[in-house]
């Protein structure tokens, strides 16, 4: 049984070395399907208020 899921995995795993499937969102049928990049500037604080209150397991109020 071993040999059955060693053999497998190995033919799996040629084949996923062989395989140079990919995907590009940038043009399916001509549509594009990518976001343009936003702005990552602004208040944090809300996320990094929300993140401590999952560690900490309590609300922090702001």
């Amino acid at each position: 049984m071993k040999e059955l899921l060693l053999t497998t995995m190995l033919i799996w795993l040629a084949l996923a070395a062989f395989s140079h499937t990919t995907f590009d969102l940038r043009d399916v049928n001509g549509v594009n399907y990518v976001t343009s990049v936003k702005s990552q500037q602004g208040d944090n604080n809300g996320v990094i208020n929300d993140l401590l209150s999952i560690f900490l397991g309590r609300k922090i109020l702001t």
